[in-house]
């Protein structure tokens, strides 16, 4: 069998192969087409031949009928085209013809050539000259005319026939003979393809399939497979490489596998170890783990003492007799800062000898001490810093002896209980124990569990500090209570006694009031007698005054009320338009006096509301006596009303107010957008000299008035809009301003169209989560502490689907299941819509929250639309978060 070099070799021999057939077959096709297309030719243009002597014979019988005459010469000149139409036929036959496209007659074609000639010599001799003769013969020879035409032609016939009879005769043989080269070629081909198929199979199939069956074995973990292919070329390559890859695969494994096993003894005695929060026996359980996992006789923990430099707060022991351990401590204390222990102590690194007594900084062990032979060391290091220090010493002599795991558990050649049942080192003896050297590994693995037991001990520390700050926190707490509650009690009796006092003084404070409003109307009238100018003047400033200070006893009146929660509403069904035009009205005289433009606009469609009519009259008065006091002459005073749904609320607010509420009769949620106009928005603009935005945080707080030059000419209470704000709320709607020095203010308040809303309950009845008007409450809280506190939080809304109709109560169950302690889980504004607060977390923890709800709800069938926002990199106030998340 041929052998080559490379795959590339073996398939340009296997091409060529194929090649070669293929041409050879195309070009005995092409060369044989080509070759009968020409015989055709020939067999045709013989065919003709007969054709012409049958059609010289009929010119020349026509021609002897015809005397003399025009038509005669055309019927010479017609048997002479003929004759020498038949002349270059026959001569092509034999020679070729260019013009006729015939090749010559095959010299092997003997036979044709020598009918051919045969034709040829009758033309020449016989035929040509008698066919000549005959057309120059006279008429009256017409007799003897024939018979040399029918002797010369007609007699002849059948050689012409028997020369077609040969042609036709060889087309049929060569076809059968091309017929045999096909079947011979279809033999070659199948011979070649079943060459081509074993040398295939043994040379690239059956290598490449002991190749994968070796490469399956490899991937099973069998690394002991070889590959059985001792071929030179590419496969033979990559057969040689394939048995060094198992091999060091093996060996990689093999190491892996140990240190796999070395993890896995780590990651248990990690375990083992965090579980404990008190730090005498975490200490206790880190020595007898750290004994376990490095295979060491003896292990000494040493933790350093924060306060005092070079001495041990705790230091513990395991593998030496208790009792001899107790005399060691009485005779030379704790090792520190001497010998071997002290050198590890002052160089703060790994130390691992394999003979305790050869190294330099050995000093010997005191009278009575165990011998020791080897020993590894290494420092317990916590943010960069050594806390402590491990020692082990006399390394089990058996390799793997710290690879254990549940179902591999360790052996100590002493007991069947582990290495942590060595017999304790004695005075003075070695215990008969079989000391071997610690190795790298090991030295890595006491790293490793040295960081984590730094972990563990701080820890403890940390819940031991903690728990003395709690017990200490709580007793303040409760001191701290103590004093809330007497204060809040006072507080209590104090708002009592006001509330009372007020209540009690309304009556004592309005009728003198009264009394002297009305004495002074009287006096200013004349009807106690004409009054001088003077006295005139006197009597308008007491009614002026009096009538302040009533209009300042009812505002506080009111204001307590609300506060104290005794304020109610009084609903009744009435005309919006007629009372904004009734309030107008009021103001008609002072708007003709300073030439003021007042106008309503009231949206077509509003008649009747139900709400407090008192109330919302006294808001808008309020809001119009503003209007119309801060608006300089020549001004003008707009009031609009229209209808808006509670999904179309946008709010401008710089006094942040708990956005609306919507709910229907049962207290369900309302779809927002759901085509309902269920509130009415009142505004009233004026083009006065506008408020500053440090004036407007000063808006809706009671006894505060603007401070401008235009202010100071007119009296208030500073109650006015803290009290709009109060009645705006009761009714379950909120209040609001927009407003830009020098170009005037626009005082907005929205209610709803059927009176107050149902405040509803802390949580949803189905879900038992959070309401969103409570959510909304949460978020108020949250954004005022982490304000105060600088810090950020974040808040999630999620839009859930699914396939299936939604079980809300279920789906309650699967987010609180979701959420983590500091995240806060409540309703959106219906169904389907949920909103969870995040505490103190960064934009990526946010991220990582988004995941997790999508990934449980995914879990559990259902879909959600996520969007986020960070307080207060995407907002300072509800208002602007929920703007950013489209709520």
């Amino acid at each position: 069998m041929l052998r080559f070099r490379s795959l590339t070799a073996k398939f340009v021999f296997i091409g060529s192969i194929m090649l070669v057939f293929i041409a050879a077959y195309i070009t005995a096709t092409y060369i044989f087409t080509h070759y009968m297309k020409g015989e055709a030719k020939r067999i045709n243009l013989a065919g003709r031949e007969r054709m012409l002597t049958l059609s010289m014979s009929y010119q020349i019988m026509a021609l002897l009928n015809l005397t003399p005459s025009t038509e005669k010469e055309v019927f010479i000149r017609n048997a002479e085209n003929r004759m020498t139409e038949y002349e270059e036929a026959l001569y092509g036959l034999r020679d070729g013809s260019e013009r006729l496209g015939l090749e010559p007659i095959h010299e092997h074609d003997k036979e044709s050539i020598s009918q051919v000639n045969t034709l040829i010599e009758l033309w020449q001799k016989t035929q040509k000259p008698v066919l000549l003769d005959i057309l120059k013969l006279p008429l009256e020879k017409k007799n003897e005319a024939c018979g040399m035409c029918h002797s010369a032609i007609r007699d002849n016939l059948p050689k012409i026939e028997a020369f077609v009879k040969l042609l036709e005769m060889h087309y049929g043989k060569e076809i059968k003979d091309f017929d045999k080269f096909r079947i011979y070629a279809m033999g070659f081909f199948f011979i070649a393809v079943a060459f081509i198929t074993i040398y295939t199979k043994q040379n690239i199939v059956t290598p490449v399939s002991k190749l994968t069956n070796a490469a399956q074995e490899i991937g099973k973990g069998n690394f002991d497979v070889r590959v059985d292919v001792k071929g030179r070329d590419d496969i033979g390559t990559l057969s040689q490489h394939c048995n060094q890859m198992a091999q060091t695969l093996g060996m990689v494994f093999e190491e892996k596998t140990r240190l796999l096993r070395n993890l896995n003894a780590l990651y248990e005695s990690t375990n083992a170890v965090i579980s404990d929060i008190a730090i005498d026996a975490l200490l206790n359980k880190i020595v007898e783990r750290a004994q376990i996992l490095i295979g060491a006789r003896y292990v000494a923990l040493g933790i350093l003492d924060p306060s005092v430099s070079g001495r041990y707060e705790y230091f513990i022991t395991k593998g030496i007799a208790p009792e001899l351990l107790v005399e060691m401590k009485e005779k030379f204390g704790i090792p520190v800062g001497k010998g071997l222990l002290g050198y590890l102590t002052k160089e703060g690194k790994s130390v691992r000898v394999d003979d305790i007594s050869k190294h330099p900084a050995s000093v010997g062990f005191p009278e009575g001490h165990p011998a020791m032979k080897t020993f590894l060391g290494v420092p317990v290091i916590l943010h960069d810093k050594v806390i402590g220090r491990f020692y082990f010493t006399d390394k089990h002599p058996h390799p793997h002896s710290a690879l254990f795991s549940k179902e591999n558990p360790p052996q100590s050649p002493f007991s069947k209980g582990g290495l942590n049942e060595y017999p304790p080192l004695e005075k003075g003896g070695e215990g008969g124990f079989e000391r071997g050297g610690f190795t790298q590994a090991d030295e890595n693995l006491a790293m490793s569990f040295a960081n984590t037991a730094a972990l563990a001990i701080n820890n403890a520390r940390m819940v031991q500090k903690l728990k003395e700050y709690s017990e200490e926190l709580e007793k303040k707490v409760k001191e701290r209570t103590q004093d809330f509650e007497i204060a809040k009690d006072m507080a209590e009796a104090a708002n009592r006694a006001k509330s009372d006092f007020l209540a009690n003084m309304s009556h004592e404070l309005r009728t003198p009031l009264n009394s002297i409003i009305g004495f002074s109307e009287i006096l200013k009238e004349g009807m106690a007698g004409p009054l001088a100018d003077n006295q005139n003047d006197l009597i308008n400033d007491i009614s002026t005054s009096g009538t302040h200070l009533l209009s300042l006893i009812n505002d506080i009146l009111d204001l307590s009320k609300v506060e104290a929660g005794k304020m109610e509403l009084e609903l009744s069904e009435f005309n919006l338009k007629e009372l904004i035009d009734g309030s107008l009205v009021m103001f008609k005289e002072k708007a003709m006096k300073h030439n003021l433009k007042v106008k309503a606009e009231v949206e077509e469609g509003i008649k009747t509301i139900i709400a407090d009519e008192r109330k919302i009259k006294q808001v808008l008065f309020n809001l119009l006596s503003n209007a119309f006091k801060f608006t300089p002459d020549g001004g003008s005073v707009l009031v609009t009303a229209w209808k808006v749904r509670s999904s179309e609320l946008g709010v401008n607010n710089n006094t942040p107010q708990p956005p609306l509420m919507l709910r229907g009769g049962e207290g369900e949620l309302k779809e927002a957008g759901d085509g309902v106009h269920d509130f009415i928005q009142i505004s009233v603009s004026d083009t006065g000299i506008g408020i500053s935005p440090e004036d407007q945080k000063k808006l809706f707080q009671p006894f505060q008035q603007i401070d401008s030059t235009l202010s100071r000419k007119y009296s208030g209470t500073g109650l006015g809009l803290n009290l709009c704000k109060k009645f705006v709320e009761l009714h379950g709607g909120r209040i609001w301003v927009e407003s830009e020095e020098g170009k005037g203010s626009k005082f907005t308040f929205v209610i709803p169209s059927k009176g107050k809303p149902s405040t509803g309950k802390i949580v949803d009845p189905v879900t038992k989560l959070l309401t969103w008007e409570h959510v909304l409450t949460h978020l108020s809280r949250i954004l005022s502490f982490h304000k105060r506190t600088g810090q950020r939080f974040g808040l999630m809304r999620m839009e859930v689907f699914s396939d299936k109709p939604v079980d809300y109560a279920a789906l309650a169950e699967i987010l609180k299941k979701a959420i983590r302690k500091h995240e806060v889980l409540g309703h959106g504004e219906s169904h389907g819509w949920y909103y969870v607060i995040l505490l103190e977390v960064d934009r990526q923890m946010v991220d990582d929250a988004v995941m997790r709800m999508k990934k449980v709800l995914a879990d559990n069938g259902y879909s959600a639309n996520t969007k986020t926002v960070i307080y207060p990199d995407d907002g300072e106030n509800p208002e602007e978060l929920l703007k950013v998340l489209g709520g």
